[in-house]
Formats: structure tokens, sequence, C-alpha cells
């Protein structure tokens, strides 16, 4: 039965729309976290950052982050649809302002703090995580209506959370400085 409703889901993501080719790479840096269970503590992670078009809605924001863990790098992907980063921008700003209390209080929270759809047929959620009481951290997850299929979310600490908040606002400005490989003929 799990394996029958998975396929009708996986039909009405592909009746949604599917990714269209020719992800186009964007000349922005991203300071992503993951933790690292060696040096027992959350470290920042290289990531790229591309646009990518959708069939049948608006283009994507897709941040990828390399992990600690070999071989999953595809699943380490967070998409952010254009015509939601306001909900986005707002859900990233009650995480700072809950930060910044959590850090004047010490306190130590692991907390949802809402969800916006991201690509097709999938909810980026928020959650605020205290890796330590002076070290809170944005937690971004994508989800299916099933429930997350991602068990290895993207983290960010304050500065990166801010960071990812620009960056969106300028995608949704049509700001962002994508690389041009058509002069590589």
């Amino acid at each position: 039965m799990k394996f029958i409703a998975i396929g009708i889901m996986a039909a009405l993501i592909a009746a949604c729309g599917g990714l269209k080719p020719g992800a186009v790479s964007v000349s922005e840096s991203l300071p992503a976290m993951d933790y690292n269970s060696i040096s027992n503590q959350y470290s920042e992670r290289h990531t790229q950052i591309a646009i990518q078009g959708v069939v049948g809605g608006e283009d994507v924001l897709t941040v990828y982050m390399d992990s600690y863990r070999p071989g999953d790098s595809y699943f380490r992907k967070i998409m952010f649809s254009r015509d939601r980063v306001s909900e986005y921008t707002g859900l990233i700003d009650k995480y700072l302002e809950w930060a910044e209390m959590a850090v004047s209080r010490q306190d130590m929270l692991d907390k949802e703090i809402g969800s916006a759809w991201g690509q097709p047929g999938m909810k980026n959620r928020f959650s605020i995580f205290s890796a330590s009481a002076d070290k809170p951290l944005l937690v971004i997850k994508s989800c299916t209506p099933l429930g997350c299929s991602e068990p290895f979310p993207q983290y960010y600490d304050q500065d990166g959370a801010k960071k990812l908040r620009a960056l969106l606002v300028k995608f949704q400005n049509d700001e962002l400085k994508v690389t041009d490989d058509s002069v590589y003929q």
C-alpha cells in the first residue's frame, strides 16, 4: 500500500511540473553547515548555488551543500521557489529574532518555526536548533506531504541565515550574478 501511495505522489509531482534542463550557476557565497562527528561540532561546508526553471512554474533557486558523508551530496539540496521568497524571508526573520532571544537567555531550543512550499510537491521546513547555548542554528529540511524524506538538513548560523535571506531577496528581484557560459563555444 505504501508503494502505491508513493507512486501516486510521484505521478502528481511529475504532473505539476519537473525541472527543466540547464541549471545556471550563481556566483554567490553561502556558508551552510553540517555536523562533523570527528570534531564534534557544526562546521562550514561548501555550497553551490544554481537557478533552475520548473516546467509549468516559477524558477527555483537550488542550494547544494557538500556533506561530510561520502556520496550523499545529491541529497543535500534545498530548492526555493521565486514566488515564495517573502514566506522564506519571514521564516528566516523569525529565526533571527528567536536566535537573539535564545542567546541572551542562554536557552537551548529545538523548535519548528514554520514551512513554505519549495519545489513542486515539496515543502521547506524551517526550525531552530541549539548546537550550544550561544549557537542557535537555522535548520532547513525538504519534506513531502507524506513526511520529511531528507534525513540530513542544511544548517545555518546567524550570519549564514542573513546571507541566505539576502540571496533570496536578490533572487526574487532578479539581481543575482549568473554564469554566462555562452562565451564558451
